[in-house]
């Protein structure tokens, strides 16, 4: 579906989304952005952003060619159906070389094309959020005096050139201002440039009327040429400015991707996203995180004491439970004045990004569409990474818990084995005891019981051993580790299994 500023684009998004959902198909919502102003990309952006949350995939392209941008576009993406709206308006210049739905139907060949009548234009006022009149007036001055420093230029050349060459210095001046000023201001100064040659410099001079009907053509020429002079550059400086913008943004993704990609812990995720998002889209940056299961408690608020008021909690809750941005800018709880966005992981919803503009420059920056498209970007690599370093921490832990396993076994089996041993010795002695009674003599009675307290002793530092373990593990004993010479270390565990060793040669070789 092709949507642009025109308030009955909203109907064509709701007839694409029917469409759609009767074909059981993906759908596209593509907007041609041809004139920068912000009022026309404001209202274009909110038919964008209902697109999306109907489930359309948004584009933005740049260019002056509409219909060949759309067919292009459609081809790529394997489109079967183009849904575009019907104009209400005919300039002439369409009336010559057809409107774009006729070029559209002309240039589409297989692909099936929807002109759809929406709601009379008339019945909804469109909203401005563009310049101010203050500036419009500017604009409006800023050409006036560009005609005008032409024509002084022209009034000290006159006497050494002919009027065709002066003509070319208003064409200069009429390119100066569509590279630096809008497309409005440029057609006024085409205008004023006509009428400021025939009435300074035209015969009769400071008049305008015309000695000579040949003028008269030379006067539509020179409109004409300066209209579409004015109109190349306008283009030119569309495209020039696309071009850097997609630079800078491709530049900010990089670099966000780097930071991400080099920071391990959730923590430290979210702190280089905060500072990525509040730089690069001028926002006061809160990140909410949940705590109970389906509820928001945590805020991740770095170097910062302030809390966010509580009906923002309540539209980051609402995103959290439903996966959707909310606030700003959204046909959802839009009286908030902070665009709130869901981290959405691969299993579950990471969190919540609330952005509050820090003043009216950055709210309209962050309503423009490439801008918009940036931060969904920027979003979802911040969800990536923090999806990824859950998945590694998830990893990390089952490796622990089955090394703790294999460990456990192990030692149940050593430990098994290990209590055998004393309990069969002792087992056995005792027996011995009993079955010779006093007829064993002493020495043997002795040997007897040497063995039972021996493998008795053994058995208590079995238990012992095991003790410690368990509180090792449990996490109630923590370890105290010091510097300790080898040579004491050595010295009492020798001191300890004296006993045992008597009998043996032990040999000592510390490097």
């Amino acid at each position: 579906v092709c949507v642009g500023p025109s308030p009955t684009s909203a109907t064509l998004v709701r007839a694409a989304k029917r469409l759609a959902d009767s074909l059981h198909a993906p759908w596209h919502a593509l907007y041609i952005q041809q004139q920068p102003e912000g009022d026309v990309t404001a209202r274009a952006l909110a038919n964008l952003n209902l697109a999306q949350e109907l489930g359309a995939q948004t584009h933005v392209l740049a260019g002056g060619d509409v219909a060949r941008l759309i067919v292009g576009f459609a081809r790529q993406h394997n489109a079967t159906r183009i849904v575009i709206g019907k104009p209400v308006k005919h300039t002439l210049l369409d009336m010559l070389r057809g409107s774009p739905v006729d070029q559209l139907v002309r240039l589409s060949e297989e692909i099936d094309v929807h002109v759809i009548k929406g709601q009379d234009a008339k019945a909804v006022p469109p909203a401005r959020a563009g310049k101010s009149a203050a500036t419009r007036w500017k604009d409006i001055a800023s050409a006036v005096g560009v005609v005008g420093l032409c024509t002084a230029a022209c009034f000290a050349m006159f006497p050494y050139l002919a009027l065709a060459n002066l003509i070319m210095v208003y064409l200069v001046g009429v390119m100066a201002v569509a590279v630096w000023l809008p497309r409005r201001a440029s057609a006024l100064a085409s205008v004023l440039s006509v009428l400021a040659f025939d009435f300074c410099f035209v015969p009769p001079r400071f008049s305008f009327a015309v000695s000579d009907v040949d003028y008269l053509v030379t006067f539509a020429v020179m409109f004409l040429v300066a209209l579409v002079i004015s109109g190349m550059a306008s283009r030119i400086k569309a495209q020039a400015d696309s071009a850097g913008q997609l630079e800078r943004q491709a530049s900010e993704l990089s670099a966000l991707s780097r930071n991400l990609a080099s920071t391990r812990g959730a923590a430290n995720l979210l702190r280089v996203a905060r500072e990525h998002l509040a730089r690069v889209f001028q926002c006061r940056t809160v990140v909410f995180t949940p705590g109970l299961p389906g509820r928001l408690e945590s805020i991740f608020l770095p170097d910062s004491d302030d809390v966010p008021p509580e009906k923002d909690l309540g539209v980051a809750q609402w995103v959290f439970d439903n996966g959707k941005p909310a606030g700003l800018s959204t046909q959802t709880l839009s009286e908030s004045d902070a665009l709130f966005l869901p981290l959405a992981g691969s299993e579950e919803i990471l969190g919540v990004v609330g952005l509050k503009p820090f003043d009216q420059d950055a709210r309209e920056s962050l309503l423009l569409p490439d801008k918009r498209r940036l931060l969904d970007v920027f979003i979802h690599q911040i969800a990536l990474a923090l999806d990824v370093d859950r998945l590694e921490e998830k990893a990390r832990a089952t490796l622990v818990e089955a090394e703790r396993e294999k460990l456990r076994a192990s030692l149940l089996s050593t430990v098994t084995h290990d209590f055998k041993t004393p309990l069969a010795a002792i087992s056995g002695s005792a027996q011995s005891l009993m079955v010779l009674g006093d007829a064993a003599g002493p020495e043997v009675r002795r040997a007897l019981e040497e063995n039972i307290a021996g493998e008795a002793s053994r058995l208590e530092r079995l238990v012992d051993n095991l003790l410690r373990i368990a509180a090792l593990e449990s996490g109630a004993v923590v370890p105290e580790l010091n510097p300790v010479p080898l040579e004491e270390v050595l010295g009492s565990v020798l001191s300890r299994l004296e006993a045992v060793l008597s009998g043996h040669e032990v040999r000592l070789s510390i490097p």
